[in-house]
């Protein structure tokens, strides 16, 4: 399921990391009807909200912790609210012991996409994002569209640890693995 750099990754910051399916980027030249949802997701179609939205919802009831955070990665694009930062407040209307974390993370600058580059630049995202707030009560659930090597995980995780939550949790709706995208760039 995970590769070697994953669960060591996981085990140093002492992380949980879930997904929900496995997603195939354009990269990858693989097509299966959940990656076409995952795809329209992210665009933000209503459609694919509605059929996503529960499988998180269910996600969330069966496996959080009491008085979890809910911090959704911001998108790679400085001046754009993704999908995941736009749900993240009917997530938390799920259940009581879910909080809005949405201004957690703050985007100071663009960065590349990898599901689009192959690539990711993990100083230049460290230096892009600012985690701000009292997070020192919760446990942390970072939401995620799509998880492809886990290292932005890493990186938002150890900008949360400065801040020292309870705990992180990672989720990712989609999980794309390495070996299936072509032209990946090392």
């Amino acid at each position: 399921m995970y590769n070697i750099d994953e669960i060591n990754l996981l085990i140093k910051y002492n992380m949980v990391s879930d997904y929900l399916f496995t997603y195939h980027t354009k990269l990858s030249g693989l097509k299966d009807c959940n990656s076409d949802l995952l795809r329209k997701f992210k665009l933000g179609d209503q459609n694919s909200i509605s059929i996503i939205l529960p499988m998180i919802e269910k996600y969330l009831l069966t496996n959080i912790f009491n008085n979890t955070l809910l911090i959704p990665i911001p998108s790679c694009n400085k001046n754009k609210i993704n999908t995941i930062t736009k749900i993240t407040p009917l997530l938390c209307d799920v259940a009581s012991h879910l909080f809005n974390g949405s201004n957690t993370l703050k985007k100071v600058f663009s960065t590349p996409s990898f599901c689009a580059s192959g690539y990711r630049n993990i100083k230049l995202l460290k230096k892009s994002i600012r985690a701000d707030g009292d997070i020192t009560s919760y446990n942390i659930l970072l939401l995620d569209d799509v998880s492809s090597t886990g290292k932005t995980f890493k990186t938002i995780a150890s900008l949360l640890y400065e801040l020292n939550p309870k705990s992180i949790t990672c989720l990712s709706i989609g999980k794309t693995f390495i070996n299936n995208i072509k032209n990946l760039k090392q």
